[in-house]
Formats: C-alpha cells, sequence, structure tokens
C-alpha cells in the first residue's frame, strides 16, 4: 500500500529542515542560517500512532533575486500542495506573518487540504504567547514547536496523523491484480510516446514541449492475459535559475510514483546517457524497493554497427558501475523498436522482484560461498529469505561487527548472479544473537 505525504512548505529560513531532522531523529537534511540552503528535497518515511507516512522537507532552493523569491515560493508551495495528502505549514514565531505566509496560506485556503499549522523556534517561553497572532492565517489553530529542543512535536504529529487519509482510501484502486509500471525522468525524453506505442493509441498528450505532461496519468491495457496499468508521470525539469526550484517541489509527483508502482522504467535520451537525474532517479528507485529498467530511448536517430549496442550499455554504467544490475533496453518511440520488449522486460523484472528462494536453496548457497580478500574471519553460519517485493535476505554471522561494506557487496552480487535477481533491489542484512547490520 502506497504511504500518504505529508510535506513540510514555508518561505526560507523558517526552520523546516531542523524540524524534518528532529522528527525522523536523523540528520538528513543541511541545515544553515542562510535562506535557500537545502538545494535536494529530503524524503523519509516516518511511523507514529501506528500509522506510516512519508515525510518530505521540501525547503528547495530559492534564489535570493528579490524579484523572483515571491514568484518562487508560491510556485513552489502550489505544487506541494497538489502531490501532498497533509501540509505541515511552518512559519516564524520571531518574524511574526510576513506577506509570503499570506501568499502561501491564501493557496492553502483555496486549496481544501488538510493542513497542520506549525509555528517554529519557539525555543523559550517568551515566545509562547505570540503564536496567537498566526491564528489571523485562517488555517486554525497554531502549534508552537521547536526543531532545536523537539519542543510541541509530539503534538504537531498527532494532528498530522488526524488529518491524514484512512488506509482504506489509500487502498482504493490498488489492491486488484494489476502489474504497476511507472515511466519517469526529464522532460522531451519520450515518456508519453513510448506510453502511447506500447497501448497502441494516443492516449497521452505528446507534444515536442518540454513537461507537457504536469501529473501522473493511468493507462490500463492487458497483456498476455497480465492486466497492467503504465503510469506517465511529469518529468524533471533542468536546473536552470528560476527552474531549480520549481523541481524541488515537482519531484514531490516522482516520489508518489514510486510509492504506487511496482517497476519503474527510466526513460533517457540515448544522445545525453545517464545525467545527474537519472543517478539520483535510480537511487530514489532503489530506497522505495521498486523493481528498476533503463529505457535508453531515441535509438532510431543513432548510427550502428555490430558493436553499438554494447558499447553505449557500457558508457551508461561507466561512472557507475554498480548499477549495471538494472537492464537497459534500446527504443525508439517514434517507430515502435523494442516497445513491447521494454514492457515485457519490467514484468520479468517485476516477477523477479517477487521471487522466492528455497531456505535449502539458499543455504546450499551460503556453503558453497567463496571467502573474499579483506573480508577477515566473517563467517555465515546460514541464511533465510524474510521477505519478497524487495527480496530481503537475513544472513548469521560470527559477529555482524565484523560485516563490512565491501564484503556485504559481494555477498550481494554473488546472490544476484546465483538467483537472478537483475532489476531489482535487493536488501541484506547480518546478524548475530538479534542484533542486526543492514
Amino acid at each position: 500500500m502506497a504511504h500518504p505525504i505529508v510535506a513540510i512548505i514555508g518561505r526560507p529560513n523558517v526552520g523546516k529542515s531542523t524540524l524534518f531532522n528532529r522528527i525522523i531523529r536523523k540528520p538528513l537534511a543541511i541545515t544553515d542560517d542562510r535562506p535557500g540552503v537545502t538545494r535536494d528535497r529530503n524524503a523519509h518515511e516516518f511511523e507514529w500512532n501506528s500509522r506510516t507516512f512519508m515525510l518530505v522537507d521540501t525547503g528547495g532552493y530559492v534564489l535570493s533575486t528579490s524579484d523572483f523569491m515571491e514568484q518562487a515560493v508560491s510556485e513552489q508551495s502550489r505544487l506541494a500542495i497538489d502531490e501532498a495528502d497533509v501540509v505541515l505549514f511552518i512559519a516564524d514565531v520571531r518574524n511574526g506573518i510576513t506577506d509570503m505566509d499570506n501568499d502561501i496560506a491564501r493557496l492553502l485556503r483555496k486549496s481544501g487540504k488538510p493542513v497542520v499549522l506549525g509555528i517554529a523556534k519557539v525555543d523559550t517561553t517568551r515566545y509562547e504567547n505570540e503564536i496567537y497572532e498566526f491564528y489571523n492565517l485562517g488555517l486554525g489553530e497554531p502549534l508552537p514547536i521547536s526543531g532545536k529542543t523537539g519542543f510541541g512535536s509530539g503534538d504537531l504529529l498527532d494532528r498530522i496523523v488526524e488529518l491524514l487519509p484512512s488506509e482504506e482510501e489509500m487502498e482504493e484502486g490498488e489492491n486488484d491484480e494489476a502489474v504497476r509500471i511507472a515511466l519517469i525522468g526529464r522532460p522531451n525524453v519520450g515518456k508519453s510516446s513510448i506510453v502511447n506505442s506500447i497501448s497502441g493509441a494516443n492516449t497521452v498528450l505528446v507534444t515536442d514541449v518540454p513537461g507537457t505532461t504536469r501529473d501522473a496519468i493511468d493507462t490500463r491495457l492487458v497483456i498476455d492475459d497480465q492486466e497492467v496499468v503504465l503510469i506517465d508521470t511529469a518529468g524533471l525539469k533542468r536546473a536552470t535559475k528560476l527552474k531549480e526550484s520549481l523541481d524541488y517541489y515537482s519531484s514531490l509527483r516522482t516520489i508518489r510514483t514510486l510509492e504506487r508502482c511496482d517497476v519503474a522504467i527510466a526513460v533517457i535520451d540515448i544522445d545525453e546517457g545517464l545525467t545527474s537525474y537519472e543517478k539520483r532517479l535510480i537511487s530514489d528507485v532503489e530506497d522505495a524497493g521498486k523493481g528498476l529498467v533503463l529505457a535508453a530511448n531515441k535509438w532510431d536517430l543513432i548510427e550502428k554497427d555490430t558493436m553499438t549496442m554494447k558499447r553505449f550499455e557500457t558508457e551508461i554504467f561507466d561512472d557507475i558501475p554498480d548499477k549495471a544490475v538494472y537492464p537497459v533496453v534500446f527504443t525508439s518511440a517514434l517507430t515502435g523498436q523494442r516497445v513491447r520488449k521494454l514492457l515485457e522486460k519490467a514484468l520479468e523484472v517485476n516477477a523477479k522482484r517477487h521471487k522466492r528462494v528455497k531456505t535449502s536453496d539458499l543455504n546450499d548457497f551460503v556453503e558453497t560461498l567463496p571467502h573474499p580478500p579483506g573480508s577477515g574471519d566473517v563467517r555465515i553460519f546460514y541464511a533465510t529469505q524474510y521477505d519478497v517485493a524487495p527480496p530481503s535476505f537475513a544472513f548469521m554471522v560470527n559477529d555482524e561487527k565484523k560485516v563490512k561494506d565491501n564484503f556485504a557487496r559481494f555477498v550481494e552480487n554473488c546472490l544476484r548472479k546465483e538467483f537472478d535477481f537483475e532489476g531489482t533491489p535487493i536488501r541484506l542484512s547480518f546478524k548475530r544473537r538479534g542484533r542486526a547490520r543492514e
């Protein structure tokens, strides 16, 4: 089941990232006194009162140029509001209500989305009586909080959980047997054209203007008796000046899409290969535990010989060789070349994502596993698979503290090769007497 999304919004330097770190108890978000330091979105799965949700720190990078500031914050907030199930709006008690706060509050009132209003930086009792001014925003009761000390965070989380959509609402439309395949990537790389080519009909608007697809669009079809839902998503725009700050918020759409899908197809332009955007997307897919296929699109524009495909595949993973576990299909959305194979490969990856290895086969694998150089005296006694989607394994060892990253990667690579887990992340944990290293 997909988890609801709670997006933290607010103008720069009100303490959003500090609060995010305080709630998840990990320093994932960069915090700084300078406005706009958070340049990359941070998302973390979090549980409170038996409800799990995705908390997203959408601080965003906002240009310091005054001409762009209000426009950027307004657009960022609108995008975050569109994608979130609950919005956590943060204002600063020490600055009072600003014009930007009023603009964001106006957007929230018009949206009809559930809102929790947190008034940050209430680090001492002298500020507690000053929060009443924020009733004027028209968003209900303002809750005093401090990301620095943790004051008020429990009440804030209680309020968020009260407003989350029910689990029944989150499951609605997602409890059938269809395999959900999402097409992700930058604009104008051919995602919508691939959907149209697969479905055999122009079911998704396609133009040559980057960013035409603004929202996720589902196309349901049947392939060889298997029901499939194709999800075409808005792409990430190039990070140039004002667009850089807007992309931070639009990435919420990718988060939501990955929550919904079983397998992601990352569409790349064959001329450009893997840019920093696609590399980040691969990490997002891995973090979400979803299957992944790379579609190297616009293959019809490439001059070829017998080694062209192999050469391009090597170049794609040249600086990230550990990601070569994900299959690449060279496609042309324009001619339809290999788009059917692309879908078939995504279905294969989905099957591998749900593969369960027999315990006897797994322990035969453990017995024959070579001892790599530099692994010390780590000894694996036995292993078991405890979950699928993604495949997850526990290895019982003599001392989990001796398991280093290189040894864990070695075991993962051997496991992939032995049982063919192409295209799916796998999770490994190493345990001794109830303790684990993951």
